[in-house]
């Protein structure tokens, strides 16, 4: 097995390690996305999560992107976290011999 010594010891010296979001940092951000054209899945995080930009679309039109995004999660854990058949099966004969 190899150690993880170095590895820890370059990532202790990486000079962004202590790095905070400060209020200077969050406006330079601020500012280059004003610059820049916002990405659909930027534009879609602030109206989901940022009531200001909530305000972009009407009241119909928001909690369809809210069931849009519940849909979506769940599709995503779904993948993630695949339900396993024959291992419920097991688990329900299990639970009901036990009893």
């Amino acid at each position: 097995m190899t150690s993880l010594s170095p590895l820890v010891a370059l990532l202790q010296a990486c000079p962004t390690r202590d790095t905070s979001l400060g209020s200077a940092l969050l406006r330079e951000a601020w500012e280059e996305l004003r610059r820049e054209p916002a990405s659909p899945a930027l534009l879609t995080a602030l109206v989901l999560y940022d009531s200001r930009f909530q305000r972009l679309l009407t009241g119909p039109e928001y909690q369809q992107l809210v069931e849009l995004d519940r849909l979506v999660q769940m599709r995503y854990e779904q993948r993630v976290h695949p339900h396993n058949p024959l291992g419920l099966l097991m688990a329900g004969t299990l639970k009901k011999e036990s009893v």
